[in-house]
């Protein structure tokens, strides 16, 4: 334990087992250092807890949380028709999410959290805002706790007019306002006031900003955060759940055949852009056609994720479609791959980076969210330039043809970047910092 231990209210909009068990992670680098952590969620299921349930609960809980998530946001934008007056069809852009219309109201009644949490604190912690915080809220919390407040910014919601992915809008930068989300002309909508709301909130309570270099320039460039206010600060993983495993054995787990050497795991979304799957496919064409016959045969593509329709006509090498992962299964696609493809054109993980890197599975990124950080090539990957499907495949196709002692040393400092930045202790540590 590192100084005194302290107590502090971990608040997430999701359950505990949202997003690989971020929340869970958390927890789990704060008691290990001594502290208490008190959980709560808008699940209606989940109970004030001490530590993570197991992970079969987990997985319970997304499954009600999900279906409940709909009518959030169904909800959220019903809101935002009561102040615009006129149909959700013609009013709400979900390009641009917004799950809480007004900061300046809260979610929840206050008294929803408050009366279920009993004694003294020393920090509190957000996590996703979705639903169950907002600036207001975290107003109300310091008049009735009095304690610092660490914004862990899983998303963009903290530092933008309403939306948590803001895509080619960049009007934070000039206080939002002519929100594409809200389909508005206009320069002081509702937009535009959550941004002087968040301004005046976090000007006047102790809080801190928790982000990666990505986000915390993005918050830099809204201008709501004063000096100090924003800390560096990466995703928090169980680095003794990730980590290296044996990779032929993992290669079995797959049916994955001896003929194969270069495997090349990705996610694939069927509903998210942000996710970059056009450029990563054009990226595969081009790789496909820089790779000798012998490369090309021995190449296998791992899909996670959404099932990808018409498949064999869109990638040109052999694939296997290994459909939703729990995380034992993730961990061991992870490990059994030589690279992991990360396209993402704007987001502010994606996790998925970090999780690899602490399997020592090296990634292919473009200079985005968490691989701005995490990503150095020829240390842990490659970061190609930015939507340059040419370089994405030129920096894959770099790493598959190593030598092989260089890309067993490749996947130990992949390791090592993931120990140094994700790892339970890293955040802990970062936590402790922030409060002093």
């Amino acid at each position: 334990m590192s100084g005194s231990g302290k107590r502090f209210l971990l608040l997430s909009g999701m359950p505990i087992g949202h997003s690989a068990g971020l929340a869970a992670d958390l927890i789990k680098a704060l008691e290990a250092r001594g502290h208490k952590v008190d959980f709560l969620t808008r699940d209606i299921d989940a109970e004030l807890r001490s530590r993570p349930v197991g992970f079969r609960r987990m997985a319970k809980t997304l499954v009600r949380a999900a279906r409940r998530n709909l009518r959030f946001i169904d909800k959220a934008a019903a809101d935002v028709n009561r102040w615009l007056g006129r149909g959700v069809e013609n009013n709400i852009d979900f390009k641009y999410p917004i799950t809480h219309p007004d900061d300046s109201e809260t979610p929840l009644p206050i008294e929803t959290i408050t009366d279920r949490i009993h004694g003294n604190y020393d920090a509190v912690i957000t996590l996703y805002w979705q639903s169950m915080i907002s600036a207001g809220t975290l107003q109300l919390l310091h008049e009735r706790l009095g304690v610092p407040i660490l914004i862990y910014a899983v998303d963009m919601e903290p530092f933008t007019g309403g939306c948590h992915y803001f895509s080619n809008c960049r009007n934070y930068k000039s206080q939002c306002g002519r929100c594409p989300g809200l389909r508005s002309d206009d320069p002081a909508d509702q937009s535009h006031q959550n941004y002087l709301i968040k301004k005046g909130i976090y000007s006047n309570i102790p809080c801190r900003l928790l982000c990666n270099t990505w986000m915390g320039n993005i918050a830099a460039d809204s201008g709501l955060f004063g000096p100090g206010q924003i800390v560096k600060f990466h995703i928090c993983l169980d680095d003794n759940l990730f980590r290296p495993m044996d990779v032929a054995e993992t290669r079995r787990f797959f049916d994955i055949p001896d003929s194969k050497k270069h495997i090349l795991l990705f996610r694939y979304s069927d509903f998210d852009p942000r996710k970059g799957f056009p450029i990563l496919t054009d990226a595969l064409a081009r790789l496909y056609e820089s790779m000798t016959r012998r490369e090309r045969s021995e190449t296998l593509l791992l899909i996670a994720g959404s099932p990808l329709e018409n498949a064999g006509s869109m990638l040109p090498f052999d694939y296997k479609h290994l459909g939703l992962l729990d995380q034992q299964q993730l961990i061991r696609a992870y490990n059994a791959s030589t690279l992991f493809l990360s396209p993402s054109v704007d987001d502010a993980g994606p996790s998925m980076v970090n999780q690899a890197i602490l399997c020592g599975t090296p990634c292919v990124t473009f200079a985005i969210g968490t691989a701005i950080d995490v990503i150095q090539t020829g240390v842990s990957g490659y970061k190609a330039r930015n939507f340059d499907a040419a370089d994405f495949a030129c920096g894959t196709l770099e790493i598959l043809r190593l030598p092989e002692g260089e890309y067993r040393t490749l996947r130990a400092a992949s390791r090592e970047m993931g120990l140094k930045c994700n790892s339970l202790d890293a955040a802990a540590s970062v936590i402790e910092s922030a409060l002093k």
